[in-house]
Formats: structure tokens, C-alpha cells, sequence
């Protein structure tokens, strides 16, 4: 079942201009577009439904979104560089592969500024054709070939197959996994030749 929702994001362009997150919002409830997040993914083990919504809207050059959740059991405890963040309540955001750079920012600084405004983690992730997921391998069968702490820093951060790895966007690893920028490259150099291999 494809659950997917096309949205028309309105360009706001003085967005780009603000100084302030109280005025990003305001301009963003007014000129934006909200919606509500109604997902419930696991509706028989956690039946509690939060208020959740966002506004969006870009300028151009950097799609802006605030999230509004009125929830029970909100964690927001990790606000320093490299602490545990993936413990606190997060927001995943997930999308077409073209449109990941653009979400991100150079050098990631979209993501970083979102994160700072809404005071949640954002997760950015590439949507797969689901007929691409099936053939997905286990991080573990790489053992051979990564050495086992690099894997399991990976892993902690909850990603465990190899296509979740090259779909997850290069920042985010570095950030998140705390690895240096030449083995997240090794790593995905070894994952991106395994697909190679197997469609020769």
C-alpha cells in the first residue's frame, strides 16, 4: 500500500531574511501551508496518537518546516555537539533522492537550523522503490571487509542494512556515528561497489 502524499509547498521568499525563530514561524503559519501528521504506524502496541503538525514553505533555496507536537511523552534532554540525541524524540523526514541536498543545506546547515528552531533531531532519509529495499543486505555480512567497531557505530545510530547506509545522507553519518569523513567514505565506497557487483 503506498501511503505517499504529494504536497505543494508555497515559495515565501522573505523567508530567507528572518532573524529570528519567532518571526520564521509567524511568517510560516501565515503564508505557509500546515498540515497535521496523522500517521499511527504501530496502532495496536502504541494506540496513543500525539498532536502533531507542521508548517512549511520555502524561499528558493531552503525549505522551511516547523513542527508543532502536544504530547505526553515528549524527550528533549540532548542539546550539546555529540551528545546522545537518537535517546531524545526525533523527527524523521523522508524523500525522493533528487531532493535530499536541497533539504539538507551545505554543509548540512538546513538540517542543523530546523533541529535548533523545533528543538527536535531530524533524521533526513532517501525513500526507496520498495522493490530496491528487497534486495538489501545486513551491515553484519560486511564484516569481512569493515572492521567491526566501524559497523557497530553504524548500527547504534539504527541503521543496519546497506542500502539504509547509502540512502542515509553523508553528514548525517559523519555527525551522528562520530567517524571520520575517510571511513564513512570507505564504507560507502565497499556498500556502493557490493550493488555494482551484483547488477554486472
Amino acid at each position: 500500500m503506498n501511503r505517499n502524499k504529494s504536497l505543494n509547498i508555497p515559495r515565501v521568499e522573505q523567508l530567507g531574511v528572518l532573524d529570528s525563530a519567532e518571526a520564521l514561524i509567524n511568517i510560516l503559519d501565515e503564508h505557509g501551508i500546515r498540515r497535521n501528521i496523522s500517521s499511527l504506524n504501530w496502532p495496536e502496541e502504541f494506540p496513543y496518537r500525539p498532536l502533531a503538525t507542521f508548517a512549511t514553505a520555502h524561499d528558493g533555496k531552503t525549505l522551511w518546516i516547523d513542527f508543532l507536537v502536544r504530547c505526553n511523552y515528549l524527550r528533549a534532554e540532548n542539546y550539546t555537539d555529540q551528545s546522545p540525541v537518537s535517546q531524545d524524540s526525533c523527527v524523521e523526514v523522508f524523500l525522493k533522492p533528487e531532493e535530499v541536498s536541497l533539504a539538507i543545506g551545505k554543509g548540512g546547515l538546513n538540517i542543523k537550523l530546523a533541529s535548533m528552531l523545533t528543538e527536535y533531531t531530524i533524521d533526513v532519509f532517501r525513500e526507496l522503490d520498495e522493490a530496491i529495499e528487497d534486495e538489501d543486505i545486513y551491515l553484519d555480512e560486511f564484516r569481512d571487509e569493515i572492521d567491526g567497531w566501524v559497523i557497530d557505530a553504524i548500527k547504534a545510530i539504527g541503521i543496519d542494512t546497506a542500502k539504509a547506509v547509502l540512502n542515509a545522507p553523508r553528514e548525517m553519518l559523519i555527525e551522528k556515528t562520530d567517524l571520520e569523513e575517510e571511513t564513512v567514505d570507505e564504507v560507502l565506497r565497499i556498500l556502493k561497489q557490493e550493488f555494482e557487483e551484483e547488477e554486472q
